[in-house]
C-alpha cells in the first residue's frame, strides 16, 4: 500500500496518529473511506524523519510533535537554589489602599 499521512489526530487500528504523521495503510476496513471524508491524504512530498520513528509531512506537524510529551524537554534551570533547611518566609504587604472610615 501507499504511505498515506493523517489530516488530523485520530485512532487508527488502536494506535494513536497525530497531525501529519506519515503511515502505511494495514488494509483495515474503513481505509477507502478514511480517504474519501479527508481523513488521510496520499504522501507526495518529502517527509521529516524523527529519532523515535515516526515520520511527517509537514516541518510544523514535526515541531509540534517534538514539542510533546513523548520527547524529554530540557531541564528547567532555576536562577536562585533554594536549600531545604531554609523554610521561605513571606513578608505580608501592608496594603496603602484600604480605606479609613470615619467615625
Amino acid at each position: 500500500m501507499n504511505k498515506v499521512w493523517a489530516r488530523k489526530t485520530f485512532n487508527y487500528n488502536g494506535s494513536e496518529l497525530e497531525q501529519g504523521e506519515v503511515f502505511d495503510l494495514i488494509g483495515a476496513r474503513n481505509d477507502e473511506k478514511l480517504l474519501r471524508v479527508g481523513y488521510l491524504e496520499e504522501v507526495k512530498e518529502e517527509v521529516s524523519h524523527c529519532t523515535c520513528g515516526k515520520e511527517f509531512v509537514e516541518e510544523i506537524n514535526y515541531l509540534a510533535h517534538c514539542r510533546g510529551s513523548v520527547h524529554p524537554k530540557e531541564p528547567y534551570k532555576l536562577s536562585k537554589v533554594w536549600s531545604e533547611d531554609k523554610p521561605v518566609v513571606k513578608k505580608k504587604r501592608k496594603n496603602k489602599n484600604k480605606r479609613k472610615v470615619k467615625v
